[in-house]
Formats: structure tokens, C-alpha cells, sequence
């Protein structure tokens, strides 16, 4: 009898199961199943510390390469039980079964815990979807009321998260490192008016780095200069949710105020919040234009607005300053001088 070829599916959802063997015991009874069912595993795809209750299942790495197995002629998917391909009961079926037996009806799916081919529609498979969504969500309201605990006590504590630049972590107290005059810099020059671009370019340019970051970007400078941690507050719950990193308004954020050593004082906190919330109204201030929005048309009395007109690719600068109304337009060098005369 020809074997059918299959792809199987592992995946553990916490760091700490990669300690206990999760794999290679999903590993063997999944090579169990195939010899029983007589399936040919032509590939392994696995998806390690992925969440399967608040990642989308149809982002995950190891489900897309299964989707590229079948496409490119596997015949069916294994996994080991319905907790391990998902815990919010209809996501599985609505964005990867459905699809795939949809699109080629003739793939099958298996499950070590079923003894033919696996059956979303069968009520014994229905309920084990269920007990997985219910255990994951009582996972998740022990791990909340663990974090309360930490917080809301007379000394707040960090719960278990990612520890900021410039701080180590001892004992759930945030400590500065040799790395926190890096962060002393960046909020220094971020205070001056420096834009996130400019100060990554600098760090990157003078090869400044640290235990965590090897090249700089925007995005990380964004998020330094914006986590109260480094004026010695912690900050909890600032997302608007688990899969957003959109931050909540500032009377939703869980503060606790003078938990730890600050890197910076809240002045400089202040101030290079002050000066990011002023670019975002006014524009960038580390420009050639330093008389935008100062400067008016003396015919329309409209403010001149900032253009750059240097061709791309060819060497020269046109950067002027021009009237919207009547489309006039004078070079920026004419008229920084004729203001400094």
C-alpha cells in the first residue's frame, strides 16, 4: 500500500518545556501514529515558545511552512493533541483546516489522541478545543493575579518581563549597569532636539553599543525615550492589548512611582517628552529650514513653507523656502543671510 507523505506539527508554548523533552515526546508518538495510519513524514515544523492562545495561528512560522507543504504535495498534517495547534477553539479550523481542505479536499489531518482520521466536527474533538481555551484562560488569570501580587504590595516588585537597556535585574529591582550613560546620552541628545534617526545614525557611527543592542534604529530609541522606567517609575498593563503595542492614555497605565534607581531625572524625562510632543506639532528641529513656520510671504502674508528641490542623483542643493498662494519661492542660503544681516 502507498504511504500517504505528511508533514508533522510540533509545538510548546513556554521557554521552560524546552527543558523537558515537549518535542521529542510530541516527536516519537507523532512517528508512532504515522506507522500505525502507514504516512511517510516527509518534514517537521515546528513553532517553539509560540502561544497558541494570543498568537494568530495563521502567523505562525511553523503553520505557514505546512501550508507550503501541502502546496508543494504533502498529502496530510499530524500533530500531537488539540492543545498543541490551538487553545482558542475556532481559529484552527477557520483559518488553516477550512482552508486547506477547501482548496485540496484530499488532504487529511491526524491527531495522536484520535484513532482514525481527526474530525473537527466530532464532539469528543469539539470538547477537548474546549477544555484547551479553558485551561489556557485559567493559565492566564493565575499569571495576572501572580503579577498583582508583585505589584500591589508595600515594596513593588517587577514581574518576569523583559528588562529595560541600562538595568539588570536583581531580585525583581531594577539596578543601572554600565550601559545607563548610553541612555544618559540618548535622552541628552534627545533634549537638544535630535531626531530618533539622527541619534541611532550616531550611536551607530561611533560604534557605541550595548549588552542588548548591537546596531541601533529609531524604533528603539522611540522606545527608551518613552519607558518611564528610566525616571525610576514602573510603569504596568500600557498596552491597549496583548497582540497591540499601541500604548494606552496615560490614566489607564498602572504607574508605581520611586521603585527603583532612576537613570535619568524626571526633568530630563520631561523635557525630551516635551521636545518629541513640540516635533510632532511643529516638525523635526535638526533642519537646514530653521525659519519655518517664522517667515511670511510679504505679498500673501502667508506663511513660506519649507521645499527641497535638489534633484536626485545629481549633485547640488535646491532647497528653498515658497509661498503656497502665489508660488513664489526664495533659497534658503539668500534668506538666512539677508535675516542674519
Amino acid at each position: 500500500m502507498t504511504k500517504l507523505n505528511v508533514a508533522g506539527y510540533l509545538r510548546y508554548s513556554d521557554q521552560k518545556q524546552e527543558d523537558n523533552h515537549s518535542l521529542e515526546i510530541q516527536k516519537s508518538h507523532i512517528q508512532s501514529l504515522a506507522e500505525r495510519e502507514n504516512l511517510e513524514i516527509i518534514a517537521w515544523r515546528a513553532d517553539k515558545a509560540a502561544s497558541a492562545f494570543h498568537n494568530n495561528i495563521s502567523k505562525r512560522e511553523g503553520i505557514k511552512l505546512i501550508i507550503e507543504d501541502i502546496k508543494n504535495g504533502a498529502e496530510a498534517v499530524c500533530f500531537y493533541e488539540e492543545s498543541r495547534i490551538t487553545r482558542s477553539i475556532t481559529d484552527f479550523y477557520n483559518e488553516v483546516y477550512s482552508p486547506i481542505k477547501m482548496e485540496y479536499p484530499h488532504v487529511k489531518f491526524f491527531s495522536t489522541q484520535s484513532e482514525a482520521e481527526w474530525n473537527p466536527n466530532d464532539p469528543i474533538v469539539q470538547a477537548k478545543l474546549v477544555f484547551a481555551a479553558e485551561e489556557s484562560e485559567i493559565k492566564s488569570v493565575r499569571a495576572k493575579d501572580a503579577q498583582k501580587s508583585l505589584l500591589y504590595r508595600e515594596h513593588p516588585t517587577r514581574p518576569g518581563s523583559r528588562t529595560p537597556i541600562g538595568y539588570d535585574m536583581i531580585g525583581g529591582v531594577l539596578h543601572p549597569n554600565k550601559d545607563a550613560e548610553i541612555v544618559q546620552l540618548i535622552f541628552h541628545l534627545a533634549c537638544w532636539g535630535h531626531s530618533h534617526e539622527k541619534i541611532a545614525d550616531y550611536l551607530n557611527k561611533c560604534n557605541i553599543t550595548t549588552k542588548k543592542v548591537k546596531y541601533w534604529n529609531s524604533s528603539t530609541i522611540g522606545y527608551i525615550l518613552s519607558n518611564k522606567v528610566y525616571s525610576g517609575n514602573l510603569a504596568w498593563n500600557v498596552r491597549t492589548s496583548y497582540e497591540s503595542s499601541k500604548p494606552k492614555h496615560e490614566s489607564e497605565i498602572d504607574l508605581f512611582k520611586n521603585v527603583h534607581e532612576p537613570i535619568v531625572s524626571p526633568t530630563v524625562f520631561h523635557l525630551s517628552k516635551q521636545v518629541n510632543d513640540l516635533k510632532k506639532q511643529f516638525g523635526t528641529m535638526n533642519t537646514p529650514y530653521y525659519l519655518r513656520t517664522i517667515i511670511k510671504c510679504k505679498k500673501c502674508n502667508c506663511f513660506l513653507v519649507a521645499k527641497d528641490n535638489s534633484p536626485k542623483g545629481k549633485n547640488g542643493k535646491y532647497m528653498i523656502y515658497k509661498c503656497t498662494r502665489c508660488k513664489k519661492s526664495v533659497p534658503i542660503i539668500t534668506t538666512h543671510q539677508a535675516e542674519v544681516a
